[in-house]
């Protein structure tokens, strides 16, 4: 291809959709709808189907369901009384011999006798169905002079349309920009071509968007496969290059030896598993390099994570730098503050914590000791990038929970430093086609292993009609000192939502074991929930009724068992977090899983996936099965890509292959 045909191709698919002819500002915003801003977006929209008519066949050919081309003959009418009649208007038609009719229904006479003058032949096409020997077709879809039946085609694409903008206005503008297109030079190594026995893409595009015989009609899962994986490998390239832009800030190589990070392992009760050690080691290699880490830790529930984190927090403060840790809740940050404070205070480190709750002298003398370095470690929530926040020398931010962050958030505190080093995690696994599409610029660890000596978690799915059953049979685990968490979707009743809300499962459970039952949900002050929560940990409540704001990173290792009511409504991720919440102790644990009415197939699926399985990794590639990658990651937060045609499920050996070809391509 010359220079002044790729110039040609450059220009034509990046028209913005106002610019092409025969559509205007009007309906480029309908366009904008279906997520097409330019020429080349519409050649990405791809059709819902293909009709394939039967051009004037015999009645007797005709199935159910057929879409037909007819030449037929205006005999006579049949008209309703008026528009608004429920009866329909009929045209009724010869066709070489045999019986035809039209039906319109709703349609002024005056518009059907203009349309269908007597005595014409005309072409008409749609659906038809035969009775009694006669064919009808209910609003015809095409309707032209018999001297130009070659306007309606014998293949012909279905677009998705909104109001305003039907399918074969589509059709017409892509089939309009198609015909302006040169070829477009190749960008794909040949060999892969032929393996796949793949279009051209120029090829690619008239074989989905204007397919001229039942060859086309066969060859367009392949021109698709072929467009997908162009919109693909476009992407992890993209993400090649932010990961080696990342690689090419040139930092201060980290100084530090392990001795404070292994001065707290010494105090440990147990040694860190061996996904641990790997993990905190390939990233100890990445510190003493001149390259930025930007890393992604994922870890399955209770597999120990936040020791990952302050084994390498401790090599910045061995360093002489600043290091956070962010958290989503306060109820974790509290946590994490304590767990973390017991073991390195004795090192001579001060750990601080910032929540937005704080009050103001409080805040203020956290931020006064973070600005003059006496604070070393800071564990806090969103109060952490707030623009009052200033550090003495930040040089490593840990997002745990990370998918419960904005894109935006993370920059905002990673700008708090100079050339600061980043590493995400994650305590829900993320299933690998996530991973590569939407952390493919990051170095990625996993951390498999959990703790030694964990008993499996017993996991039971329970019809709500059982649930009296369930909440008598609380009382002899609680006289055993075992304590429960009973999880609710909701907080209170609404009249839209036949589900269980935690003021009233808290009112029932109050009754029976009157004094030990805590309630903790979004709308209880954060000092409250606190109360709540500590009373649980020191045992004063046995029961804690809550909406997910348990689900993350608390841990109570005398909790045993995990009730979830009307489990149907929960990700299986959520749910796999929330069972991860109990079974922390050396005591056998329990998670129940009740079910209410709407207990359909798929919510059939996703439970017993919780019964069979407790490899988060697993559950993760189910759930992204059941429920698609927006609903895992969240889209709005993630910043999750907005493919065209690539599809998460389908497309998974597309991707393995755009990834390979992204990082051995030139």
């Amino acid at each position: 291809m010359n220079n002044s045909q790729d110039f040609i191709v450059k220009s034509l698919l990046s028209t913005p959709i106002s610019e092409i002819a025969g559509i205007g500002p009007k309906r480029a915003t309908l366009y904008k709808k279906l997520g097409v801003a330019c020429a080349r977006d519409l050649l990405m929209l791809m059709p819902n189907r293909i009709i394939k008519r039967k051009i004037n066949p015999r009645i007797h050919d005709i199935a159910p369901g057929d879409s037909i081309c007819k030449l037929v003959k205006i005999i006579s009418f049949d008209l309703a009384p008026s528009a608004k009649s429920s009866r329909p208007s009929k045209i009724i038609c010869d066709a070489d011999g045999e019986s035809v009719e039209l039906l319109y229904f709703h349609t002024p006479s005056k518009l059907i006798t203009s349309r269908y003058p007597l005595g014409q032949e005309l072409m008409v096409s749609g659906e038809g169905s035969v009775s009694y020997g006669t064919l009808t077709i209910i609003h015809p879809d095409n309707v032209v002079p018999a001297n130009e039946s070659y306007k309606i085609p014998e293949f012909e694409p279905v677009y998705p349309a909104t109001k305003g903008l039907n399918s074969k206005f589509i059709a017409l503008t892509i089939k309009n920009i198609l015909r302006k297109l040169p070829e477009i030079k190749e960008w794909l190594p040949q060999d892969l071509i032929a393996s796949k026995q793949w279009p051209s893409i120029r090829n690619a595009f008239e074989i989905i968007h204007n397919p001229k015989n039942m060859n086309d009609v066969h060859a367009a899962k392949s021109a698709r496969d072929r467009l997908a994986f162009d919109e693909i490998l476009a992407h992890q390239l993209k993400l090649k290059k932010l990961k080696e832009k990342a690689k090419s800030f040139i930092r201060q190589p980290l100084d530090f030896s392990g001795g404070l990070k292994n001065k707290m392992l010494a105090q440990l009760p147990f040694q860190l598993t061996s996904s641990q050690i790997n993990t905190i080691s390939e990233i100890e290699e990445d510190l003493k390099s001149e390259n930025r880490v930007t890393r992604l830790i994922q870890g399955d529930v209770g597999s120990g994570k936040t020791l990952v984190a302050l084994s390498l927090l401790l090599n910045y403060v061995e360093a002489g730098a600043q290091g956070v840790l962010m958290v989503p809740t306060e109820i974790l940050a509290l946590q994490h503050t304590k767990t973390i404070s017991n073991l390195v205070e004795p090192l001579g480190i001060e750990c601080r914590i910032l929540l937005g709750t704080m009050k103001a002298a409080e805040k203020r003398e956290a931020t006064q000791a973070i600005e003059s370095g006496k604070a070393q470690i800071i564990i806090g929530t969103h109060a952490l990038f707030q623009e009052q926040v200033t550090y003495h020398n930040l040089r490593m931010v840990i997002i745990d929970e990370q998918h419960r962050f904005g894109v935006e958030q993370r920059r905002q505190l990673v700008t708090k430093g100079d050339k600061v080093d980043f590493i995400m995690m994650s305590a829900t696994p993320i299933p690998r086609t996530l991973e590569l599409t939407n952390y493919g610029d990051m170095d990625i660890s996993i951390i498999r292993e959990k703790p030694a000596n964990r008993l499996e978690i017993v996991t039971s799915i329970i019809s709500h009609s059982k649930i009296d059953d369930i909440e008598n049979s609380l009382a002899s685990r609680i006289e055993k000192g075992e304590k429960v968490y009973w999880v609710c979707p909701l907080i209170e009743a609404t009249e839209k939502l036949d589900l269980a809300h935690c003021e009233t499962r808290f009112e029932s459970l109050q009754e029976k074991f009157p004094g030990k039952v805590g309630l903790i949900h979004g709308r209880i002050k954060q000092e409250d929930r606190e109360i709540v929560m500590q009373k649980f940990i020191n045992g004063e409540y046995k029961i804690i009724v809550a909406t997910t704001v348990i689900e993350v990173g608390v841990d109570v290792k005398d909790a045993t068992i995990m009730i979830i009511e009307n489990a149907e409504r929960f990700g299986l991720s959520q749910l796999h977090q929330l069972r991860g919440r109990v079974g922390r102790g050396d005591k056998q644990s329990y998670c129940i899983l009740i079910y209410g009415k709407n207990y359909g197939k798929t919510s059939q699926q996703r439970l017993n996936v919780m019964k069979s399985s407790s490899d988060g990794f697993f559950i993760a590639e189910e759930d992204l099965k059941l429920r698609g990658p927006g609903d895992i990651v969240g889209k709005k937060q993630s910043g999750l890509p907005d493919f065209k045609i690539f599809d998460y499920e389908t497309d998974r050996e597309l991707l393995e292959i755009a990834f390979h070809t992204a990082n051995h391509k030139a």
